[in-house]
């Protein structure tokens, strides 16, 4: 599957391999506040996909009290446009999953934290736009039917307490 996906990350598959929002010809970005949300867009344009240049606009909302962000992904193409989107996971975790959600939840390595913690993560998303899961370690991806937009719910619960 080559590179990983972190979770609620977002990439485009061309039918054969992950393809990252880059190189692009220009990207700018914006953050809002609001009084119970916040924002951040991400606008790639110029992305090479399918022998063609599109852009895409990756837009993440945050919720005041909530472990829980909103992501979206809108491609300004004229065919379709498929993302991958997934979660990362280690042989130290535990994954589950339902017909809306895929998780994990266990001891994150220290080569990717500052030290050892248990760390859950979960996606929620509608299984009508998505047309495969594949688990292949590290990843557990999700592929989505060819639509110019996407979204789901990320969702992150760390132990406090160091391990």
């Amino acid at each position: 599957m080559g590179s990983t996906v972190g979770i609620g990350g977002v990439r485009l598959w061309d039918g054969e391999q992950v393809l990252f929002l880059n190189p692009v010809k220009k990207r700018t970005a914006k953050v809002e506040k609001g009084k119970n949300t916040s924002y951040m867009e991400m606008l790639s344009e110029g992305i090479p996909y399918k022998g063609d240049t599109i852009d895409v606009l990756i837009k993440v909302t945050v919720f005041s009290g909530k472990r829980e962000a909103m992501v979206e992904a809108f491609a300004n193409a004229d065919k379709p446009v498929q993302f991958l989107t997934g979660i990362n996971y280690h042989e130290d975790t535990k994954t589950f999953e339902g017909e809306n959600f895929i998780g994990t939840w266990g001891m994150h390595p220290e080569d990717v934290a500052a030290y050892q913690m248990k760390i859950g993560s979960a996606i929620i998303y509608n299984p009508d736009d998505f047309e495969k899961k594949i688990k292949l370690l590290p990843n557990f991806n999700l592929f989505q039917n060819q639509q110019n937009t996407f979204k789901l719910t990320s969702l992150r619960r760390v132990k406090k307490k160091r391990c």
